[in-house]
């Protein structure tokens, strides 16, 4: 019998585990086959970055060494006491 409620307890483990959603793999893939950067013109001077605004954002493509994709989307919500909110 404790073998019967080990292996129960077993495949009850297994079966809890995280699977795929193909809906949220297809949003990766996409966002993974769009890539998109912009470039802006040099002058004969260094160039200075823009200034940070609220609004603007980073979209980072990530494969990890098992071939996962995953995605971080970073973005400049607001401005506190001096300092950007970046979430």
């Amino acid at each position: 019998m404790k073998k019967f409620n080990l292996l129960i307890g077993i495949l009850f483990l297994i079966s809890c585990g995280a699977s795929v959603n193909p809906q949220l793999k297809a949003k990766v893939d996409n966002q993974f086959a769009v890539s998109e950067s912009t470039q802006f013109a040099s002058t004969q001077k260094f160039m200075k970055p823009k200034p940070y605004a609220v609004g603007q954002y980073v979209i980072l493509g990530q494969n990890d060494s098992d071939g996962k994709k995953s995605v971080t989307r970073m973005a400049i919500v607001g401005r506190e006491q001096g300092g950007w909110i970046i979430v």
